[in-house]
């Protein structure tokens, strides 16, 4: 089992303060933290993250039932959206883009429900014929366009995309194209590939849109899984790279997490031995290299726990689990949402702890090297030093002393750790 264990600093401070752990896997970074007991701000908080390690979440005010959505990284909190207007109540779960731009949808103070982007641009709004926005998240790309899944006022359901000048249909059920049904929400990548679930005249699979076409990811039969029928596709993820992962079933394989890349589709995790049971289907991500982050329960060392995991065994793959030591407590919850890892494998989940608060927080991988060795090869040398610099003044791995900032604090225990 990997150890954690933690040495916290400074003080508990609600919202603000970056309070890093260090575990010897991971290192855990307070995104925000309600210091109210018994907790009432987060519940979930639907937490995503960028490549720059900024982490958008939504989180219940006090004395407010609004969920207001705020975005850090380990220093202070900016507010994304709130309820004092143009918006009243937000149902939506926020994503984020490299840029930091949020994307959530909204009721407003004046107009109709509607998409909308933290840059003030207005994606498409609930009127015919149009429904009822039907998506929890709405992914967002580098360039701000921003897809959603819509019930029509027919009763048949549809993808739109947009960036606030031009609303494109992406698919629609009910014979308004090729698909007789879209069975799951969208997701998006930076330049702008929408993968979903919909049923046509091939079957039931995973498929991707670029403008241009449908070009199915993984169709009944799964390329590269040689007599294996897939069924029962859940809601599918993209990288940036096109690596697609969703969660699937097989009467040979079982249930399990797929990943589909270069036209090959291979399963990541299958459900059994000691993977007990998967969390909803929208509690995974991949990233560029093909690593996938779930949620599931599993039996750890012999113990069931539930947990964030990013690999196939639980006993060395585990990012946080049930019962670990967390921000001077212990997590007797942990809970993630799409969009949550990102290409440097940070994973931003919250936390429920023993001491009745909650949290947001980022898991970063530690380097197995010494200190410093911010690419893995096992040397603090030139290479690091080149990715630290240019992680200056921002968060991530290269802030090796846990202060929140790569700074002059950070180049210094690289040097010393020359080697």
């Amino acid at each position: 089992m990997n150890a954690r264990t933690n040495a916290c600093v400074g003080a508990v401070v609600a919202l603000a303060s970056a309070q890093t752990v260090l575990a010897a896997d991971y290192t855990y970074t307070r995104i925000a933290l309600d210091p109210t007991v018994p907790s009432i701000l987060f519940a979930t908080g639907h937490p995503v993250i960028n490549s720059a390690g900024e982490v958008a979440f939504g989180m219940w005010s006090l004395g407010d039932p609004c969920n207001e959505i705020y975005v850090g990284n380990g220093g202070p909190l900016s507010v994304a959206f709130d309820c004092d207007g143009p918006t009243s109540t937000i149902p939506g779960f926020p994503a984020i883009n490299d840029a930091g731009v949020v994307s959530v949808w909204a009721n407003r103070d004046v107009g109709p429900q509607a998409l909308l982007t933290s840059t003030g641009a207005v994606i498409l709004e609930v009127v015919p014929p149009i429904a009822s926005i039907f998506s929890g998240r709405c992914p967002i790309s580098a360039s701000g366009m921003v897809a959603a899944r819509v019930v029509l006022t027919n009763g048949f359901k549809a993808i739109y995309a947009g960036d606030g000048s031009t609303l494109v249909t992406v698919a629609a059920g009910g014979g308004g194209g090729p698909f007789g049904d879209i069975l799951s929400d969208p997701d998006m990548n930076a330049s702008g590939t929408i993968v979903f679930v919909g049923v046509n005249s091939d079957g039931w699979g995973v498929y991707a849109w670029s403008g241009g076409g449908f070009s199915p990811i993984s169709t009944q039969i799964a390329s590269g899984i040689p007599g294996v029928t897939l069924v029962n596709f859940g809601s599918p993820m993209i990288s940036d790279a096109g690596v697609v992962a969703f969660y699937a079933q097989s009467g040979t394989l079982g249930s399990g997490l797929f990943v589909a890349s270069g036209g090959i589709v291979q399963p990541k995790v299958l459900l059994g031995g000691s993977i007990l049971g998967f969390g909803l289907e929208g509690q995974f991500d991949v990233n560029d290299a093909g690593e996938v982050a779930y949620y599931a329960a599993a039996n750890v060392g012999g113990v069931v726990k539930q947990g964030i995991f990013v690999g196939p065994d639980p006993n060395t793959d585990a990012v946080i689990l049930q019962g670990d030591s967390l921000d001077g407590s212990t997590a007797t919850n942990v809970y993630m949402s799409r969009g949550c890892l990102n290409n440097a494998g940070q994973v931003a989940f919250t936390a429920i702890l023993a001491n009745g608060q909650s949290g947001v927080y980022v898991a970063t991988p530690t380097p197995s090297g010494p200190l410093g060795d911010l690419n893995g090869d096992g040397v603090v040398d030139g290479a690091d030093l080149g990715a630290l610099l240019a992680a200056w003044g921002g968060s991530g791995p290269a802030d090796l002393d846990g202060n929140g900032v790569v700074d002059g604090g950070d180049l210094g225990i690289l040097l010393a750790n020359w080697t």
